[in-house]
């Protein structure tokens, strides 16, 4: 449209010019600032990072990973020796520890949590007891009474059901698995009786070939560092972490070590049997190639985590600690001898940014009308049948994403207005290019909201041709207006004749809404019923009816539930 192409030409422009002036007016900090260094004598493209034992491989994991994209980086990695005083930290020198490690220092020290490991219960695929122990879990009460029994355990203790066949428990030797052992059964070191001490291919070899035996090591002694997966002959005991007797969905992350760790991540696994991985330093960075260091450690640095045998951090806590280092700002030397002046270039500067910022702000509100039609969709704290939208001459799907055929053949497709009451403001979205080619019920994007994810699927098959380029940078239209400004792509379909008998009219869609909301209520009912915490937001008002944005503060974990057992049986 011409007025978006008008905002756009006065952004680049806005843009250019306060790049212009800024570099202006830094060049002359710059040059005002006796003492500084700059150019090749400067650490700043220079990167060290020290590490215990322990932690050496994943910093030379990312260390490797970061050098790969930036080259011209300068980059060392430092071994430290067992026991190494946190207190000796020069300034701004990085170092990777444990949470134990920093437990003993109680002095001044920066730190950012940057990964997670975890102590995981494992037996032998042989172990007769496994079919039971997959079914209903072990409880933290029942591993206890494993590790304060003397001599043969009975395997009674962690079936629920009379038996006599014995279990021999075994443990790697590292005190990071006896900590967290104590910290989630309650049962202290000291008092942990009968259990075989291992290293960590000894434990696994002891556990194939007794079949009547537990062993507890670290998550990554378990995977195969060539194949990825779990050990081969080995499984993991699942953990019953609400204590009902039985595994339930939410708590199935058991079968790959892709599924356990985002399971750790997403706060499935007992955050008991879990510790935090620090990067600690002196003083807070502010140097420019350890601000961007930590800044890909949290982002991109986290795919590298699996390999390593560690989970990554949660969504929140990635964005919180990527939003302090974003807020560090250059220390500034003294001024020089131009006070005054660099002060009115400085107010001048102000003054600019804030007319053009309010400029822009006026444009946008004026366009964002004309796109929506000056009425945003409104939330009125209640969601039922006769809160959702619709439009007549849509094809609907019941994967909740509609298809209309434009004049000139090809097909605008988008997600209905059930979806956009259940997530709340989508933040952001990941979209397929032109020229890809999609698949009725295959994945057609994914919707994002703070680091939360739903994938959405083609109502039809064919060829994209153009995508809704505004929702690259205002994803919130999806929620405004879904039907209109909030169109995703247009489709050359390829099946368009046959894939219509599978989609629902308008006239047909409103009662199919109302068994929507059936199922809706039984999967949060269920969620309700399990005692998780995270579905304790849930609020059914009076009639029934459903909260509004009923998904917009839940956790990962919840929406990826929802995924799973609403919309993907749709397909």
């Amino acid at each position: 449209m011409k007025t978006e192409r008008t905002i756009k030409r006065k952004t680049i422009l806005t843009a250019w010019v306060l790049f212009l002036m800024i570099n202006l007016f830094c060049t002359a900090e710059v040059s005002a600032m006796p003492g500084e260094n700059s150019g090749a004598g400067s650490d700043d493209n220079a990167l060290k990072i020290a590490a215990t034992p322990e932690l050496l491989p994943l910093a030379n994991a990312w260390i490797g990973g970061y050098q790969s994209i930036h080259p011209e980086t300068a980059t060392t990695v430092i071994p430290l020796e067992p026991g190494t005083s946190l207190t000796s930290l020069p300034g701004e020198q990085l170092l990777l520890v444990t949470a134990e490690e920093m437990a003993r220092y109680k002095g001044d020290i920066w730190k950012m949590a940057v990964a997670k490991d975890a102590v995981v219960p494992v037996t032998g695929m042989n172990n007769p007891l496994l079919k039971k122990m997959v079914a209903r879990g072990v409880t933290a009460s029942e591993y206890a009474s494993l590790l304060t029994e003397t001599g043969e355990r009975s395997g009674s203790a962690i079936t629920g059901e009379a038996s006599q066949r014995t279990l021999h428990v075994y443990q790697v030797d590292d005190p990071l698995v006896t900590t967290l052992l104590a910290r989630f059964t309650g049962v202290e070191p000291v008092r942990q009786k009968g259990i075989t001490l291992l290293q960590p291919e000894a434990l696994k070899e002891a556990v194939r070939k007794d079949p009547g035996s537990i062993g507890f090591c670290r998550i990554g002694d378990l995977i195969d560092p060539v194949t990825g997966k779990f050990s081969e002959g080995l499984a993991l005991v699942p953990v019953d972490k609400n204590r009902n007797g039985r595994i339930d969905f939410f708590e199935a992350i058991y079968e790959s070590p892709e599924e356990f760790l985002r399971g750790v991540w997403i706060g499935k696994y007992p955050q008991s049997l879990c510790r935090d991985i620090y990067a600690v330093a002196g003083e807070k960075p502010k140097t420019r190639e350890n601000v961007a260091f930590l800044q890909w450690v949290l982002t991109q640095g986290q795919n590298l985590l699996r390999a390593q045998g560690y989970a990554s951090l949660t969504t929140t806590t990635l964005q919180s600690d990527y939003t302090s280092l974003e807020a560090v700002t250059p220390r500034v030397a003294p001024v020089g001898n131009a006070p005054v002046a660099r002060t009115l270039i400085l107010l001048l500067l102000v003054v600019l940014v804030a007319g053009i910022t309010l400029s822009l702000v006026f444009h946008y509100r004026r366009h964002r009308e004309e796109i929506t039609g000056g009425h945003p969709a409104a939330s009125h704290g209640i969601f039922d049948e006769n809160s959702v939208a619709m439009l007549k001459g849509l094809f609907y799907d019941k994967t909740h994403t509609w298809a209309f055929m434009e004049a000139d053949g090809t097909v605008k497709v988008g997600i209905d207005d059930f979806l956009r009451h259940i997530t709340g403001p989508i933040t952001r979205i990941m979209m397929k290019e032109p020229g890809e080619t999609v698949v009725k019920g295959e994945k057609i994007l994914t919707l994002v909201q703070n680091g939360k994810q739903l994938n959405i699927y083609a109502p039809v098959s064919g060829t994209i041709r153009q995508q809704n380029q505004t929702l690259q940078r205002q994803a919130t239209l999806l929620n405004e207006s879904p039907y209109e400004a909030g169109w995703i792509y247009r489709i050359e379909p390829s099946n368009w004749a046959r894939e219509t008998q599978f989609l629902i009219m308008a006239e047909k869609y409103r009662e199919w809404i109302k068994t929507e909301f059936i199922r809706l209520k039984d999967f949060l009912a269920g969620a309700i019923a399990s005692g998780e915490p995270a579905f304790a937001m849930v609020v059914l008002q009076d009639g029934g009816a459903l909260s509004d944005q009923v998904l917009k503060e839940m956790g990962p974990d919840v929406w990826e539930d929802f995924q799973t057992r609403f919309i993907d049986p749709s397909r």
